[in-house]
Parts: structure tokens; sequence; C-alpha cells
């Protein structure tokens, strides 16, 4: 296409917008876009409760908004659907605790007079564990927390009760004497 052609293709298209932008405003001119104000006649018979004065301006009271208080206007959507009054259920019982068998066996204890220092060793399943104050047995159920060490004697907190282990006495492996001769 040669410039010539595409000047005049150019001229042409810009001619059809400007005619099409004419009749498109001329028709808006023309039509009406929006209804006529409504007459009095119309507004009275609309809103019957509404008087209409032509007296001027006046001083809004409450009784102006009768009708709209009069509606309920925070309702749901759609009506309630009628329920059948529930029975009070009597408050079941908490269920009971499962009672847990400590099953672990001490093993040798060594006391020092700082507590944090002190440790207990533990067998349970063929395991032996090395546990310090508030340490938990691993794997036993209901995780059994050791919140004492004693010389040969042990507490195990297990589901909130406090149990004490003691050594087996064929299993003390040293024995001190305390004597005062030496």
């Amino acid at each position: 296409m040669s410039d010539r052609n595409i000047r005049i293709l150019l001229w042409i298209a810009s001619g059809t917008l400007l005619a099409a932008g004419a009749g498109i405003g001329l028709t808006c001119f023309l039509m009406e876009i929006e209804p006529p104000p409504p007459s009095e006649m119309e507004v009275a018979s609309a809103f019957p409760t509404i008087e209409v004065r032509d007296d001027g301006p006046r001083k809004i009271t409450k009784e102006d908004f009768k009708y709209v208080w009069a509606k309920p206007l925070r309702r749901p959507l759609v009506d309630p659907v009628a329920e059948e009054p529930k029975q009070e259920e009597s408050p079941k019982p908490p269920p009971p605790v499962p009672s847990i068998r400590l099953d672990a066996q001490l093993i040798a204890t060594l006391v020092d007079p700082d507590p944090a220092f002190a440790v207990a060793w533990f067998s349970y399943r063929n395991q032996t564990q090395k546990l310090g104050l508030n340490e938990s047995i691993q794997g036993h159920p209901g995780e059994p927390r050791l919140i004492e060490i004693r010389d040969g004697q042990v507490t195990v907190e297990l589901q909130g009760q406090p149990h004490a282990l003691e050594l087996a006495k064929s299993k003390v492996l040293v024995s001190h004497l305390h004597s005062s001769q030496q």
C-alpha cells in the first residue's frame, strides 16, 4: 500500500469517527436520559403517611421518623425454622484416667549436695537410661518424671501421683559405711 492510500484511509477513518461521535452527542441531547420528576400527587400516593406541605422549612422531630422506627431493621434475612427444644443433657462425668503401671526399675543413684547434679539410672524394657531431676523416662507410657533423688531411693511422678522407687538389696553396687572410727 502506498503512502497516499494510507493517508486517504486515515482521513476516511477519522471522518467516520467524527461523524459517529457527533451522532451520539446529538442523540443524547435530543432524547430524555432521566425521567421527569414525579408530581406532588404521585409522591403523596407513594407515601400516604407523609404530608406534603409548602409552608417552608420546618423543624424535624422524632415524630417524623415513627414509620421508620416501627420497621424491624435488624432481622434475619429469612424466617427462622422452628426448632424442637433440646432436652438438657446431664453433664457426663469425665472419663476415667487409665491406670498406668510404673514398669521401670531403679538401678543406681548418685547423690550430690547440689540437687542439680544428682543422677539416677533406670532400666526400662532392657534399656538403661540416665536421668536428672525433672527428666522423663523415655518410651514409658504416661511419661513418668523424676522429681526427687535420694541415696538409694527416688520419687517419680506418674499421672500427678508420686511413686517411690527403691534399690533392691541385691542391686546395691557400692555401700558407704559412715563410722566414727577410722
